[in-house]
């Protein structure tokens, strides 16, 4: 999380659960910005393929998205951020939780789910990742065990707790394809 005043809101929520220094740096944990179409806008001005980014679920196409520039709008909008790794560091999705609106800040659509993954897509399919199984993969092959929670903050607390080999499923039942991710 960047420094300063508009994201200290991010930062104070972020130590509060217990997420700082190391601890977040490993997991790569971030925040979305109380704004309906910085990525859209981001994207756009970097000449990047919206198209992609609307089948990756990371914002979505709207007539009303016109007005900011880029047609489209962010889905992940005011959200503590925790992207999905595969097992070899690589970015498949996202989950993001809903954070407390900063003060002052507008409305970009409180109504959501608290908790928003990526969409399904070639990259991203829930069923056949976790949580934190990147940064697990080892603990879980000295121990041969893993621990299986349910969210991403419960992975953090364990993580720092000193718990290494704990994932979780992404918002999904566990299934064969996790178990036999965690044989690996």
């Amino acid at each position: 999380v960047e420094k300063g005043k508009s994201n200290e809101h991010i930062a104070k929520y972020f130590r509060k659960r217990g997420v700082v220094g190391e601890l977040g740096q490993s997991f790569y944990v971030g925040a979305a910005p109380a704004a309906w179409a910085s990525l859209a806008r981001h994207l756009s001005n970097a000449k990047a393929p919206l198209s992609l980014a609307a089948e990756l679920g990371l914002i979505k196409p709207s007539p009303k998205g016109a007005k900011s520039g880029t047609g489209s709008f962010d889905l992940f909008r005011n959200r503590a951020m925790f992207p999905i790794l595969d097992l070899r560091g690589k970015v498949v999705g996202f989950g993001g939780r809903g954070l407390p609106s900063p003060p002052g800040a507008p409305d970009v659509g409180g109504e959501s789910p608290k908790y928003l993954n990526s969409s399904e897509s070639i990259l991203f399919q829930k069923s056949k990742v976790a949580y934190g199984m990147f940064q697990a993969q080892k603990h879980v092959r000295e121990k041969d065990e893993v621990i299986l929670v349910e969210g991403y903050f419960d992975v953090l607390a364990l993580h720092a707790g000193g718990f290494q080999n704990a994932v979780a499923t992404c918002g999904t039942s566990l299934t064969e394809d996790h178990l036999a991710l965690f044989r690996n």
